[in-house]
């Protein structure tokens, strides 16, 4: 009788672990790209945080000048880029287009003139679609390239985009080879929300 019970309780032990390792790589996926989410959401939060303490740039700025900051969504060249990758860049606005305007990406020891960081996804992650929200309606416009940029002394957000409107929010989707995805949702208020 021991034995059979035995081989039951083990034979229940390996069934329940088998499911659990099952779901293991789901698990990790979603964390992974919860966290991907919350560090491009940082990001955003970081420009707008800078942009309003008036935080002044590595490169040379005249005196009682700040720039905007801002983070921008689309393919750039850089130094051991794929082809057909997107990514962000978190840069000053030294023009004050609201734009990232370099095209390139160059990290130190060689900056590019707006450039502050970059970020690049792996794991063959990606950024799926950008989307616009015009006028807050539930129809979007999915766009290629996407800026989202802050301006002292406001926290309000503006965009740049091939859509050309004043749009009242944007969404980023990011999204897991399993098909995972997490969203940002930046408003033009300069709410951001996960």
């Amino acid at each position: 009788m021991t034995y059979v019970e035995l081989i039951v309780v083990l034979s229940i032990f390996a069934t329940m672990t088998s499911i659990v390792m099952f779901n293991y790589g789901d698990f990790q996926q979603k964390i992974y790209i919860r966290n991907l989410t919350s560090e491009i959401a940082l990001k955003i939060v970081e420009a707008q945080k800078d942009a309003m303490s008036g935080k002044k740039p590595p490169q040379y700025t005249p005196p009682g000048w700040r720039p905007a900051y801002g983070v921008s969504f689309g393919s750039y060249a850089y130094l051991g880029a794929s082809e057909g990758t997107m990514d962000m860049v978190y840069y000053a606005d030294l023009d004050k287009n609201n734009d990232f305007s370099d095209g390139y990406c160059r990290l130190p020891p060689v900056n590019s003139a707006e450039c502050m960081d970059m970020l690049t996804l792996t794991n063959g992650n990606r950024i799926s679609n950008l989307e616009v929200f015009p006028n807050g309606l539930g129809t979007s416009v999915s766009v290629e390239n996407l800026s989202i940029t802050f301006e002292r002394p406001y926290s309000r957000a503006v965009f740049a985009s091939s859509y050309g409107g004043d749009p009242a929010f944007v969404e980023i989707t990011i999204v897991s080879p399993n098909g995972i995805s997490g969203k940002i949702r930046v408003h033009a208020t300069g709410r951001i929300e996960i």
